[in-house]
């Protein structure tokens, strides 16, 4: 754009000019796009954080492990701990949890990201298991609120492109979480395994809360050893390739041989919550990467 300056010398009354020319057409900065989101989500004792360490050093691909470095010392403060010792603040730690699990899928500069969990589990698997006890009524429902809220606003970068649920019998993930000897984790009974499955298979096999909070679903075997699962290692690293070369939409595979049928939930023996709220479990601290 080029445009002309006037001013004049009020002591000898001369008037000047000076011609400008401006560029007003810089180049627009360029958007970087919303990488391929790949959430591995399962049971406790599914081995999603073993799962997850195969893809460690993949170019294009970044990952996030369930904070409980964060969860377990905020200001000072073990969040998990007081949740498990007190339900009281059950709240307070899912809000946290839903935090950092946004701000991990938000804060992401690769074009594949892989989590650990994610907001999405929070709240279709753990506040769900929640609902049922009326001192979390109040908590289930601004939590669902919130979660609800973020989505209409944060829609496009919270998209999931691929969920890798490791589909695990809660008999065998309750065995691995007593193997693991976590004093946190020693209450845990099957009961509670029985149920965190079940809201898995409500969530990504029924699909009762629609497609649309669980596209993409890969289900694999997680009741094999890890020394079993190359195959399935292999299928996440084609989804990766597929997205670091060639960012168009791709069609997504699907591994269904050796994965129990589609509509095996199991029964749930008793009424308590398993350890996952009031005195259902030992205080202890947790470090390091997520655990379930």
């Amino acid at each position: 754009m080029a445009g002309q300056v006037l001013w004049q010398d009020l002591n000898n009354k001369n008037t000047y000019s000076l011609s400008l020319k401006v560029n007003m057409e810089a180049e627009p900065e360029k958007k970087r796009p919303e990488p391929h989101i790949i959430l591995i989500e399962g049971n406790v004792g599914s081995g999603k954080t073993k799962f997850i360490g195969h893809f460690e050093n993949i170019p294009g691909v970044q990952l996030k492990y369930e904070p409980i470095d964060r969860w377990t010392n905020y200001m000072g403060e073990n969040l998990l701990d007081l949740m498990y010792s007190d339900g009281k603040n059950y709240l307070l730690f899912q809000l946290f949890a839903y935090l950092t699990q946004l701000q991990g899928q938000l804060n992401s500069d690769q074009p594949v990201l892989i989590m650990e969990r994610s907001l999405h589990s929070a709240r279709f698997v753990f506040v769900e298991h929640m609902r049922n006890d009326p001192n979390q009524k109040l908590a289930c429902k601004l939590l669902t609120e919130w979660y609800d809220f973020l989505m209409e606003q944060l829609e496009s970068k919270l998209k999931t492109g691929t969920i890798i649920y490791l589909r695990t019998s809660p008999q065998i993930a309750m065995a691995r979480t007593q193997g693991r000897g976590r004093l946190e984790e020693e209450n845990l009974n099957l009961d509670f395994f029985t149920k965190i499955h079940n809201w898995h298979e409500k969530w990504l096999i029924q699909k009762i809360w629609g497609t649309a909070a669980a596209p993409n679903v890969v289900v694999l075997s997680g009741d094999k050893n890890y020394q079993d699962m190359l195959q399935e290692i292999n299928l996440v690293k084609e989804i990766i390739t597929q997205h670091t070369k060639f960012p168009a939409k791709t069609k997504i595979p699907s591994l269904q041989d050796g994965v129990p049928k589609t509509d095996d939930t199991f029964p749930i023996s008793g009424s308590n919550f398993g350890g996952y709220g009031p005195g259902g479990l030992n205080r202890g601290s947790r470090g390091g990467r997520g655990n379930h």
